[in-house]
């Protein structure tokens, strides 16, 4: 693992760990949380798979569209009806 690769894990690891922090704080509901969850992994097989994935691999060329798919996916369920779920 080079440098880049050293920063791309350690701010990621700060993602996620700020995004558990705020969901705990704020209250999120579950869809919410999933969502977002959802969109975390989409990024990191962004961001990870290329490096684990061997180059001559039929799947090489679809992951960051697949990755794209999946984050656009939590989007939508992490701020679908979210209104619909708040109590206040």
């Amino acid at each position: 693992m080079n440098w880049e690769s050293a920063v791309v894990f350690g701010l990621f690891a700060v993602a996620c760990g700020l995004a558990a922090v705020r969901s705990r704080r704020e209250g999120w509901p579950v869809r919410r949380t999933i969502g977002v969850s959802v969109f975390l992994a989409g990024a990191a097989a962004g961001l990870f798979l290329d490096e684990l994935v061997p180059i001559p691999s039929i799947l090489a060329p679809w992951i960051e569209p697949i990755a794209a798919s999946v984050m656009g996916v939590g989007l939508v369920v992490a701020w679908t009806h979210a209104d619909h779920e708040r109590t206040d």
